[in-house]
């Protein structure tokens, strides 16, 4: 068994204490000097979608991307396909140098439990770890399939730091017009799904077979997300609307919403 991070064994107990601590370790693996911009010479070598996408949302000449703090509200999740929808508080930083993503996510179960969830994939290790009142753990999973599953949502959301999609642990292949395969390998694991674009050159699905539905046991399903309600600010063309959905024999069974309020990139603490 891999032995955890240090950042992770003496931080706060409270979940909240431990989300910046993990941000404060991966802040401290950037680089000093602040990022290059985004060239055409950058994206010459992916299919032709993707290329669109970056001219299209605004990227061509902004900096660099070495990581996003993204601002949510609006965000709901079911516990299972029969359960209510439960509305949860989220924060989130991406970072690009290493794959590596982590969501606070924060509610109150039946309406009235407050409970707190911690999902991540940093080091090279996925786990999703959930408290009530703070204090008591209820949910801690890891392994191998959570590795798989984590790396891939940090693959699906590959364009919410576009310089993911430049980076050497991502392969690129085409598919047509309207999409793209990407593979992304770290830590000896490569998972994979196909990007879809539309006719205005945004970004509106990720499908993959890589991603497990926890349980027991655990059961890999193919998962999409889903992006739509595209603005601009600060001159990036990003979605507001964020859904994921499992595709399982039962049928379609989509579990969580949210909505962007705006995206953060490069950010110091």
């Amino acid at each position: 068994m891999k032995p955890k991070p240090s950042h992770e064994r003496h931080s706060p107990r409270y979940l909240e204490g431990l989300y910046q601590a993990e941000v404060a370790a991966e802040l401290a693996k950037h680089p000093a000097n602040s990022p290059g911009l985004i060239t055409e010479n950058d994206i010459a070598g992916l299919p032709p979608p993707v290329q669109r996408y970056f001219r299209a949302s605004g990227f061509i000449g902004k900096p660099h991307t070495l990581n996003v703090r993204i601002h949510w509200s609006g965000m709901q999740l079911k516990r299972s396909s029969d359960a209510g929808w439960m509305k949860l508080s989220c924060q989130q930083f991406n970072s690009v140098p290493e794959p590596m993503r982590i969501a606070l996510m924060k509610g109150r179960m039946v309406g009235v439990i407050p409970f707190e969830g911690r999902d991540k994939y940093q080091d090279g290790q996925g786990n999703m770890l959930i408290k009530l009142m703070k204090l008591i753990t209820v949910g801690d999973s890891r392994g191998t399939y959570m590795d798989e599953s984590a790396l891939v949502t940090v693959l699906s959301e590959t364009f919410m730091a576009p310089s993911f999609a430049l980076q050497s642990y991502i392969k690129w292949q085409p598919v047509d017009e309207q999409s793209a395969r990407a593979e992304l390998t770290h830590n000896g694991i490569t998972v994979g799904g196909t990007f879809h674009f539309n006719e205005a050159d945004e970004l509106v699905r990720f499908d993959t077979n890589d991603r497990w539905q926890d349980g027991k046991p655990p059961k890999k399903l193919p998962w999409s997300a889903h992006l739509e309600g595209y603005r601009v600010a600060q001159g990036i063309l990003y979605p507001t609307r964020v859904s994921a959905t499992w595709h399982g024999p039962a049928g379609d069974y989509t579990y969580v919403t949210g909505t962007i309020d705006s995206l953060e990139f490069n950010v110091k603490r």
